[in-house]
């Protein structure tokens, strides 16, 4: 879900998302096509407005997307909230400009938002251009002694461009002193100047009062994406139970996936035990034994001592190749893990030296378990290898060199040594058995048959 479609002059374009700022009422998604040309997309509150290519933005220049991306939420691609913001669109029609402002003045926006618009986009519009609508907009109110609007737009001016003279020459003209005391009041602001309100809390985004303030306008707009950004953002910064169960509620519809990502996300940036206790249970839920395995060995979480026992029932079925990786360092993670229970110790350790088995020799192996032997602590595993390396080259032993392969789930090797008997007693019993069970494990029926027949003639 990071690709999407867009269509830009009638051209099918393929576009990966790379990353997402929100900022005040805006969203900025800057993305790439398959021949890494960049694209920036634009979104209003909820709406979609226009996608631009523009590979040579100038990012330090002082523009709305300047602003966006030194001074905005900033959110990975493959983020969840970024994907979830893909998802809510079918496709993305990028439109020229000039076309973009034709088609908002004749929709619901008001004259106010529309001037807001057209800032946004400064970077790619003439810098007169973009005056001479705010000054449009506010000559027009003024005509209509809209007074408040006109004031409206002022800030708006100021906004864009805190230094421009004529905007900070009207607005503190006699006629608008009357705002000024207003404007202090963040709840009459909220109900007279919710577009001056959002600026003004995004800039001071962790004072309580702001951020209490910019949560409840973003959800009396409906604006689920901003909101969700902004309670993690202050979750990022401090932790707080009733932040987190908000957003609980709030991610509950994504996908399983996003929403183990987000709350992996949040453990690496605070350790805190309520984000585990979820974490841990939402993968446990999950039941998908690869990602498990990965956050029990990379995480510094300790699990508690029945969520450890179930981890492992999972972790038993993880992909072989994922469990030889932690070769290197996962004893010492498992020495971690260890709650000083040894039946829990060894079902921890057997899983990833079946796996070793594979690639490493028994030595290796064996050297393995040192950090184990400094901790005072013999596993029975590790017998069972001290034995398998006393077999490997004793030709009348291979059958119970196979039977401890298959104990290690090495069905190849145990194959071997069973089909090894069988060509030195046809008649070794046990030896076929084994043999025609490993075929049909590994997929083999035809063969499996044949043994089984042997079997059989054997009774």
């Amino acid at each position: 879900m990071t690709q999407f479609q867009a269509q830009l002059k009638k051209k099918n374009l393929m576009l990966t998302a790379q990353q997402l700022v929100i900022y005040k009422q805006s969203k900025v998604l800057q993305a790439t096509d398959e021949t890494g040309h960049y694209y920036y997309l634009f979104f209003y509150k909820n709406d979609f407005l226009t996608g631009i290519q523009a590979d040579d933005i100038d990012i330090d220049t002082d523009t709305h997307v300047h602003r966006a991306f030194t001074e905005g939420l900033h959110f990975e691609g493959s983020h969840p909230l970024t994907k979830q913001l893909i998802r809510a669109y079918k496709n993305f029609h990028f439109l020229p400009i000039e076309k973009l402002y034709k088609k908002i003045q004749e929709t619901s926006y008001s004259q106010l938002e529309t001037a807001l618009i057209k800032t946004y986009f400064d970077a790619f519009s003439s810098t007169e251009s973009i005056h001479k609508v705010l000054k449009d907009t506010f000559n027009h109110y003024q005509r209509k002694g809209q007074s408040l609007a006109a004031y409206q737009l002022l800030n708006i001016y100021l906004n864009y461009d805190h230094t421009n003279t004529f905007a900070r020459d009207m607005i503190n003209g006699a006629q608008f002193k009357n705002y000024e005391k207003m404007y202090q009041d963040l709840e009459k602001l909220s109900e007279k100047d919710p577009i001056q309100l959002e600026s003004l809390c995004f800039d001071n985004l962790y004072n309580t009062e702001h951020t209490m303030m910019l949560l409840h306008l973003n959800k009396e707009q409906k604006r689920w994406t901003d909101e969700l950004a902004l309670r993690i953002a202050l979750l990022k910064s401090h932790f707080t139970p009733e932040n987190f169960t908000a957003i609980q509620a709030m991610v509950e519809p994504l996908p399983t996936d996003d929403q183990i990502t987000l709350l992996q996300e949040l453990n690496q940036i605070n350790n805190n035990p309520i984000l585990q206790e979820a974490l841990i249970t939402k993968l446990l839920a999950s039941g998908k034994p690869n990602d498990i395995l990965e956050f029990m060995m990379t995480s510094k979480v300790q699990p508690k001592e029945e969520q450890l026992s179930k981890m492992i029932t999972h972790i038993e079925q993880a992909d072989r190749t994922l469990l030889a990786t932690y070769f290197t360092g996962g004893n010492y993670r498992l020495l971690e893990l260890n709650t000083n229970n040894s039946q829990t110790l060894e079902r921890l350790a057997i899983p990833f030296v079946s796996s070793f088995l594979q690639d490493y020799n028994l030595n290796e192996i064996l050297d393995w378990f040192q950090p184990f032997h400094d901790a005072n602590l013999h596993l029975p595993v590790e017998q069972k290898l001290l034995r398998m390396q006393s077999l490997v080259d004793d030709p009348d032993r291979q059958f119970d060199l196979g039977e401890l392969y298959m104990y290690f789930r090495q069905l190849e090797k145990a194959l071997d040594c069973f089909k090894w008997e069988v060509e030195l007693d046809p008649q070794a019993h046990s030896s076929v058995k084994y043999v025609a069970k490993i075929y049909l494990e590994l997929g083999y029926p035809d063969e499996a048959a044949a043994y089984q027949q042997l079997l059989q003639m054997q009774k």
